[in-house]
This record gives structure tokens, sequence and C-alpha cells, in this order.
């Protein structure tokens, strides 16, 4: 009777009632593989009463959770009451967060319970709907799970404002290496990049390899790792002659030689030779083929043959003791640049690099 009440449309409203009278009995009976077999059979019927669905809900385990977890007839406010008045590792807890669709207030209940478990059986829901605030107290509550974070990351919703918090946690070394290289993978893939993350991220992966330095003949993992992340820079279009600019600027071109393999789909042999020949007619050529603004052509190639001059004499390769070198060459080239730090320098260029556009 309960399958033909499901499947039909034209019910008699009579004969509808009787039915439901008799779910409600079924739903009140004493032995619980009764109460579970109608369950399982009635969880999804869209037209359950809400009492009886209510009263399924509250009740054990194997007869609450599939009721809770498919049926359309649960509001809300009954949802999120059962949430705040659960204790402990209640299973009913991971039902309402695999619900086909979790309102927001509801989601906020269920991170307040600062579970881990819960935290990722919610965030592994696309159809649970999680606001900012929430997805924040997620992050603040969890920031020691690695897993949970990972999950945030893989989130298809979340907001410019959660995403730099992402990025900045790694950024300040807060999450464990293997998790962190994960998140701010997937988040480049699919977020964009807040401004002026860029080239901190870039800076942050120089520092944290050569911290890790592996053993020479492991350093093609290290290689492997910056092309990644210059891929995934290129893809974004913030591989910007000025982040490249500040990378020749410490002194390590590794990253450098990898962004221009990956701009100009050259071998890292080829971009090396570039770096190191005589003269600039490779350089120029190099840079051409990268698609690079002119106007920064000359700064950028001013920083990598002074660099690379450096390293094959053998002289000291702090940047206090070569960037004035780099200044003073950019200062002579360029009309209206002053002297200035790295920081100054490139505020310049930018500002005379937007004027030269506008004169086209």
């Amino acid at each position: 009777m309960i399958m033909l009440l499901m499947g039909a449309d034209e019910v008699a409203p009579k004969d509808r009632q009787t039915a439901h009278d008799l779910l409600d009995q079924l739903s009140r009976d004493k032995e619980a593989q009764v109460r579970a077999a109608l369950a399982h059979a009635i969880s999804s019927y869209a037209l359950l009463p809400r009492p009886t669905a209510q009263r399924l809900a509250e009740d054990i385990s194997e007869v609450a959770i599939p009721v809770i977890t498919d049926s359309p007839v649960l509001h809300d406010d009954f949802l999120e009451a059962m949430v705040r008045q659960m204790q402990g590792d209640d299973p009913r807890q991971h039902a309402i967060a695999s619900r086909p669709s979790v309102s927001s207030r509801v989601s906020h209940a269920l991170v307040e319970k600062e579970d881990a478990e819960l935290a990722a059986t919610l965030l592994k829901n696309e159809g649970a709907e999680i606001s900012e605030h929430t997805m924040e107290a997620v992050i603040t509550y969890h920031e020691r799970h690695g897993d949970v974070l990972k999950l945030v990351a893989h989130r298809k919703d979340l907001t410019p404002k959660t995403v730099k918090r992402c990025h900045l946690m790694i950024l300040d070394n807060l999450v464990e290496a293997e998790v962190a290289q994960e998140m701010q993978r997937v988040l480049m893939e699919t977020y964009e990049l807040p401004a002026g993350l860029a080239e901190d991220i870039v800076l942050n992966a120089r520092e944290q390899m050569i911290a890790n330095r592996l053993p020479a003949d492991e350093d093609n993992a290290h290689e492997a790792e910056l092309l990644a992340l210059a891929e995934l820079l290129h893809n974004q279009g913030e591989l910007t002659p000025t982040l490249l600019f500040r990378c020749a600027c410490t002194g390590d071109l590794d990253f450098l030689s990898a962004a221009f393999q990956v701009m100009c789909e050259e071998e890292a042999e080829a971009v090396v030779f570039a770096f190191y020949a005589q003269g600039e007619d490779s350089f120029r050529t190099l840079y051409q083929k990268a698609g690079l603004s002119p106007y920064f052509r000359y700064a950028i190639t001013a920083a990598v043959k002074v660099v690379t001059t450096r390293k094959k004499k053998g002289l000291p390769m702090h940047p206090e003791a070569f960037v004035p070198e780099i200044v003073e060459k950019i200062i002579r080239f360029y009309r209206n640049i002053g002297p200035g730090t790295v920081e100054n320098v490139i505020g310049q260029l930018k500002r005379e690099a937007q004027r030269a556009d506008q004169r086209g």
C-alpha cells in the first residue's frame, strides 16, 4: 500500500488520509526494525505528513538517518533545532550535512559544533550552501586540520575574501607544506588570484624551496614545482614584468627561468643560454617571444645580466651587493626614473609604462 501511495498521483483524498494514518501508526511501532523498514520505504515521499517525518527523524539512528538524509518535508527550523540539541558524535548530524540541499543557516549550525569530521562532511556536499561568515568559521575552528582546509580550497563557491585568507595562511606558513601545496594549486586553478598576491606567492615559493633544498640529484623535483607554479600564474595572466623583475632582483633566477620556459615554450637549456649569453641579443629575442611589455625589456635585461655576470665571477649574491647596480643602469637608460629602492623603482616603471601605453 505504501509503494502504491508513493507511486500514484491520483490517489483519492480519503484513501491518502487512510494511508497516512497507517504510516503514523507504523512510525510509533515498538519494534525498531518495523520503524526502520518504514523509514527506508518512505524517506523520499514528498507528501509525508510533517509530524510523521519529524517523529522518524528524532528516532534512533537506524530509523532516523534515511528520513533525515532524503525527506523533502523537513524544514530548516526543525533541522537547525535538531543540530543544536544533538550531543557528541551523533551520526544524525552527518545525515543532515549530507542532505541534497542544506541551507546556509543549517550549515552554520553544523559548523558551530566545531567537529572536524562533521565539517568535512558538509564541505564535501556540493548542495550545501555555506555563507562567507560560516566558511570563515570553518577555517578558524579547523586551521590545524589539513584535510578540512583542503576541502575548503576545493569548494566552488568561495568568496574573494575567503580565497585571500587561504592564500595568506599559506604565505604565513600556518599550513603544513603538503596541504599548502595542494590548497594553492586548487585555489589558483579555480579562482582569480587576489590583487597583489602573485609576487608574494612566487617569492614565498622560492624561499621554501631554498629552505628545503634537496640533494643535487633531486633538483628536478624543485624545477617541476617551479614550472607548475609558473604555468598556473601564466594561465591567470600573472606573469607580469614587475613580478619577473622583482624575482631577478633576488639573485635567484630559477623561477625566472621557469617563467620564460612556460611563456616561450622553450627548453630550460635555451632559456639559461639566453640568460648567460654575451650581449643582449639572445635575451632580447627570448623576451620578445614571451610577449611581455616592451617598456620593461631593458629593466629585466639589466637585472638578469647583472645577476648572471656576478654569478660567473663568483661574486657575493645577496641583493644588497648588486641591486644598486641594477637601479643605476635603469636610471641611466630610462627617462623620469629616479633613484630608490626596488619597490620605488618598480612603482616608477609601472607609471611610466602606463603613460607610454597611453601615448600609443
